[in-house]
């Protein structure tokens, strides 16, 4: 009975990675559009910077329950690089950090 218990936490835990990881795929290319944004057009950078933050405040917050912590980490990361920033943010840091998030995508 107990290995059953096992198998069917871990298929419930393979589904919930599987959420987080289609919900993360849908959210790159408005990242990545965001910051070609901010690049473009640097007067809209309040609403834009406040876009981001939402959207990576979002990926940090599921990241560890749905068993991606490392997506976690790198939100993060993102929110104190935005905290931190006097001035326009350093976008080629932050498009570095888009694409570690795109890197855990499992390939396939």
């Amino acid at each position: 009975m107990a290995i059953q218990g096992t198998a069917l936490l871990s298929r419930r835990q393979d589904e919930l990675r599987d959420m987080f990881f289609r919900d993360l795929d849908a959210r790159l290319p408005r990242l990545r559009a965001i910051l070609k944004e901010l690049a473009a057009r640097p007067a809209c950078a309040d609403a834009l910077l406040d876009e981001l933050r939402a959207q990576v405040h979002e990926i940090k917050g599921s990241g560890r329950p749905f068993g991606v912590p490392s997506a976690s980490a790198i939100a993060m990361e993102v929110e104190v690089c935005l905290e931190g920033r006097e001035g326009y943010p350093d976008l080629r840091r932050l498009g570095a950090f888009v694409d570690d998030l795109a890197a855990l995508l499992p390939q396939g």
